[in-house]
């Protein structure tokens, strides 16, 4: 949400967290998501709004969730959309990090 409405690039955002990157977890981003299911919906919009290749994503599809990478036939299929989510925050945060 930052990111569409601060001007500030993911790269800065992740940075002035204070995030390092190789230091995440699903695990520990499986928590966060948890006690903020509605974040899951921000993350599909932020995957659907990519427009660059290559690059992971995030979709739901007929009630199954789906990260994986475009272009290519890298595909993870998950029903747990938390845990999916957790997987395509830890990708995005190393590929921006």
């Amino acid at each position: 949400m930052d990111l569409r409405e601060g001007g500030r690039s993911a790269h800065q955002l992740i940075h002035e967290a204070g995030i390092d990157p190789q230091a995440l977890s699903v695990a520990s981003i499986a928590v966060v998501l948890a006690a903020n299911p509605w974040l899951v919906d921000e993350w599909l919009r932020w995957s659907a709004d990519q427009r660059g290749t290559p690059a992971d994503y995030f979709i739901e599809e007929q009630g199954r969730y789906v990260v994986g990478r475009a272009p290519g036939d890298e595909r993870s299929v998950f029903t747990d959309r938390i845990a999916a989510c957790a997987e395509f925050i830890l990708r995005q945060a190393r590929a921006i990090g």
